[in-house]
């Protein structure tokens, strides 16, 4: 979805205003994607993972 969006807006010249419908309309996906996902979801997301590794 979303690098169809990119897509979309690399095609649109820096002048033309659909590109930053496009941007806009995108960004409001994403965030309502983020929204819609389980608080537990973005908290495991979020945090960062240890990897357990030897002593040198």
């Amino acid at each position: 979805m979303v690098s169809r969006i990119v897509e979309e807006a690399h095609k649109l010249s820096h002048l033309d205003e659909m590109r930053y419908k496009i941007l806009l309309r995108g960004m409001q996906t994403i965030l309502k994607e983020k929204k819609e996902q389980k608080l537990y979801q973005r908290i495991l997301k979020r945090r960062k993972r240890i990897k357990v590794s030897s002593w040198k």
